[in-house]
């Protein structure tokens, strides 16, 4: 399939994206902090060492990083719109089902929700909403690049699969295994998965978005890095390292869907 297929959905994925932002901007200019008072227990404001200045008494303790996750808004909209499309066009050909494509739309929508949460209050459970969905966008690409390998399976399983996983992903973070280290894991099977998939069927893949995805994603991770160690840091600017990281894994990831929605048909 054709990357064009998007044109049609950019300007409703624009405008929601854009009503998300205006809808936080109201919520920092009529509320305050004291919103997050019910869960002040599980905040510390000194745990999480990102750059930009954490405003205590504001309803939006980091607006950058906050706003920033309109990116995540922006391509969930248009994956869902394109899941509604592959679902409801009978002539539409798609190379990723529908349904798995509704699966990864919903996680970076839930992980828009998670970051904001997570950098609008500080609190314990909101970073945990953070990583969880963030590893949910890899355990959806990793179920569409699982379903290409065996595209005789449902759909359905590899759906119900992949959302399974998610809230077992969430245990596996709170109880065993640190938020970097799920990252780099998902990071590498997503990885293999995409490659097995290329080296079958190398000429009817698309390599350089693939490749240009994982640069990205390398890239933020750097980044995300570079920002927790306050490298070149300008607490109170609105260029933060952490909202770069935002848009590189929201874009890379997205990358990787298109590799697989633009597979082509074997003849």
């Amino acid at each position: 399939m054709s990357i064009y297929e998007f044109k049609k959905f950019v300007p409703s994925a624009l405008g929601i994206s854009i009503l998300g932002v205006a809808g936080l901007m109201s919520l920092d200019y009529l509320l305050d902090a004291s919103m997050w008072r019910w869960l002040e227990s599980t905040a510390d404001m000194n745990r999480f060492p990102y750059c930009e200045t954490k405003r205590e008494g504001e309803f939006l303790r980091q607006p950058a990083n906050v706003y920033s996750n309109s990116i995540y808004l922006f391509y969930g909209v248009l994956l869902l719109l394109l899941g509604r499309q592959v679902r409801h066009t009978s002539h539409f050909q798609s190379s990723v089902p529908s349904i798995l494509i509704y699966l990864l739309g919903a996680s970076y929508v839930y992980l828009f929700f998670g970051s904001s949460f997570f950098h609008a209050s500080f609190i314990d459970v909101g970073h945990r909403m953070d990583i969880n969905a963030t590893l949910a966008i890899f355990i959806s690409l990793i179920t569409i690049g699982a379903h290409q390998l065996t595209p005789s399976g449902q759909p359905k399983t590899y759906a119900l699969l992949g959302f399974i996983a998610v809230p077992v992903c969430y245990g596996l973070h709170y109880f065993v295994f640190g938020g970097k280290f799920l990252f780099i894991s998902f990071a590498l099977l997503l990885f293999l998965i995409s490659m097995v998939n290329y080296i079958r069927h190398r000429a009817n893949y698309n390599l350089l978005l693939l490749a240009i995805g994982f640069v990205m994603l390398g890239l933020g991770y750097f980044l995300h890095v570079c920002d927790e160690q306050h490298v070149g840091c300008a607490p109170d600017s609105w260029f933060q390292l952490h909202s770069v990281w935002h848009f590189l894994t929201g874009t890379g990831g997205f990358l990787g869907f298109l590799f697989f929605y633009t597979k082509r048909n074997s003849k």
